[in-house]
């Protein structure tokens, strides 16, 4: 008689929470919205349901009628004339009046006849329309056509927005090339987590994209060799670089998912292949070390900051490289310069001298400022390591603080805008950084009262060295982690609900073909 009745027990327990369980994976959202309230019902997308819009979100319902097609085949209409309030339908619409939803924000209502995603900008229905993809299964990030699933979407009403207006990664194709079609398949899946900055760190001890001017730099054979340590750390090393025309098929890309691309071109140092091409542009008295080269820093790595010719060169790569990205912003990396080399070149020493300088961290800031100033002429603005505010601080310079998030706190109190990077907490190739880890960093240092606050743009964690082939396993799970540390209110973060949520994604990310990490003993094993 007991063990019957502690059957019925199991059975009338075991059945709420199946459906807890299975009503949890149905709206496993990554970020986790502002506010969600799951409701009973289903929205059911078949081969007749249309999607309507207006003249704003046109690029919007394309996208996502795309997204729709492979999977299911449905060939989902588009209508523009069509009612608002139109049955068996996904609706996309401009709000001019929801200020409160800020830039990026939108709100999301799925009933048993139709979706309806409300934004003040495209920006805002786009993310929407990713939340949706998220409410779908797994298989819609098929490849290929999907047979034997019910295209369902749970009924749900969502108002969302995100915390920073700065959700990033940073990948080094400067380093180690990674492909034009690698990059627009990240560029994909970073929509999905609703992260909107990609940073492409383009030269270093490679050069990564071609400039007209100066044809030498991307003639690999003239590139310094690669490291036997470097290899030994990173495996296979990939070297290439993208023509002009493959930066702007990315940056198109990038822009139709509302992803702004950062280039990044290194300057004063980090800048190897640059100056193995164009010698002359190094200090006159540095010679290659005697004995055999295994570290990073013995190469030629600092550009000479008492030569003419160095800022001329740098203004031609510039000028390009504007052309070519169309953002408010170019990085100039600005870190790790060699100590060492300025101090014994008599040009080095005669421009600080000619400049009244007082040392070689003023030259490096008379270098960050010389080249802001062009910078600016253009109508851009410079991003920089938190090296740039050594010898004083640019005028209109971000900061993208790397190292202790002191710098942070300094940049902001000169009234700056920062972009965490905390290398002990962003960098993925980094030993130690597992993914409970990378979900707790809090971007915005607890010192900063709320108005200072402001001034902290958002999160990037950075990948450095590592080729394509190692790229999902580094990357994936983490970066779903600093997408909801980038988007959610942080009173929300809660690490077992992520977890919970973050298990269905497994399958999603199978799907877009992600080889995520799956070993035990770097995180938790969420799933199968």
């Amino acid at each position: 008689m007991r063990k019957q009745l502690l059957l019925v027990l199991i059975l009338l327990t075991a059945g709420p929470l199946a459906a807890a369980a299975a009503e949890r994976e149905a709206v496993s959202v990554i970020p986790q919205p502002e506010k969600m309230e799951v409701q009973e019902g289903k929205f059911l997308i078949g081969p007749e349901t249309a999607i309507v819009c207006d003249r704003q979100t046109r690029q919007e319902a394309e996208y996502l009628r795309d997204l729709l097609r492979t999977p299911t085949r449905y060939a989902l209409p588009i209508r523009e004339t069509a009612p608002r309030d139109a049955a068996n339908s996904i609706v996309l619409r401009i709000v001019p009046d929801a200020k409160d939803l800020g830039e990026e924000g939108y709100a999301l209502k799925v009933s048993g006849d139709r979706v309806v995603i409300e934004a003040g900008t495209a920006a805002g229905v786009f993310y929407g329309c990713q939340t949706l993809r998220q409410l779908l299964p797994a298989a819609i990030e098929s490849d290929c056509l999907v047979g034997g699933v019910e295209w369902e979407v749970p009924c749900v009403e969502i108002k969302d927005r995100p915390r920073y207006s700065w959700r990033g990664i940073m990948l080094g194709p400067g380093h180690n090339f990674l492909t034009t079609e690698f990059v627009k398949h990240y560029l994909d899946v970073m929509a999905l987590y609703k992260l909107n900055r990609l940073h492409l760190h383009l030269t270093d001890m490679g050069w990564a994209i071609e400039i007209k001017k100066y044809p030498e730099l991307t003639k690999i054979e003239n590139w310094p060799p690669i490291l036997p340590r470097w290899r030994r750390t990173y495996g296979k090393c990939t070297q290439g670089f993208y023509t002009q025309e493959d930066v702007r098929e990315i940056v198109a890309h990038a822009t139709r998912r509302h992803i702004l691309v950062i280039p990044e071109i290194e300057l004063p140092a980090h800048s190897s292949a640059a100056l193995a091409c164009y010698p002359e542009l190094l200090c006159p008295n540095w010679k290659s070390p005697a004995e055999k080269i295994d570290s990073y820093f013995q190469l030629p790595f600092n550009y000479c900051a008492g030569n003419e010719k160095t800022f001329e060169f740098l203004e031609g790569v510039l000028s390009e490289v504007i052309e070519l990205f169309p953002g408010p912003y170019v990085h100039i990396g600005g870190d790790e310069r060699v100590r060492g080399a300025w101090e014994a070149c008599p040009k080095c020493q005669a421009r600080i001298k000619s400049e009244s300088l007082k040392n070689e961290d003023e030259l490096q800031s008379y270098f960050v400022k010389r080249i802001e100033k062009f910078v600016q002429s253009k109508g851009r603005q410079i991003i920089g390591w938190s090296e740039i505010m050594e010898g004083g601080l640019a005028p209109e310079a971000v900061v993208q603080s790397w190292l202790d998030p002191k710098h942070a706190v300094a940049a902001v109190g000169q009234g700056h805008d920062v972009i965490m990077s905390t290398n002990q907490n962003c960098y993925l190739n980094y030993r130690g950084l597992s993914l409970e880890k990378s979900y707790a960093f809090e971007p915005t240092p607890p010192e900063l009262s709320a108005e200072a606050a402001k001034h902290i743009l958002g999160v990037e964690p950075c990948l450095w060295g590592f080729g394509q082939h190692r790229h999902d396993e580094l990357v994936f799970p983490r970066l779903c982690a600093f997408a909801e540390v980038g988007w959610s209110p942080k009173g929300q973060r809660n690490w077992d609900d992520f977890k919970a949520r973050l298990k269905p994604h497994g399958r999603r990310l199978d799907e877009l073909g992600i080889d995520y990490h799956r070993d035990p003993a770097f995180a938790e094993k969420l799933w199968e």
